[in-house]
């Protein structure tokens, strides 16, 4: 679903990819997935129902912050 889906998305230009709802999802590694596939830098990601509250830039900082917070969480 997901190669289907930046499939799609590559025929519109874009520059960026935003990712919203990791708060929801159950697999993490498309937060990796997504930006290999399309060959698109993720710019910001969303992990709450809170807008624009919950929208923050993607930064290394904030990136590892989420991948120790949902790895130490889901044990």
């Amino acid at each position: 679903d997901l190669k289907v889906l930046i499939k799609n998305f590559l025929e519109i230009e874009f520059d960026d990819v935003i990712i919203t709802k990791i708060d929801e999802t159950l697999k993490i590694g498309n937060l990796i997935n997504i930006p290999v596939l399309s060959k698109k830098p993720v710019s910001f990601i969303s992990r709450g129902q809170r807008i624009p509250e919950d929208i923050e830039p993607v930064t290394l900082k904030n990136i590892v912050n989420f991948f120790i917070k949902e790895l130490t969480e889901n044990k």
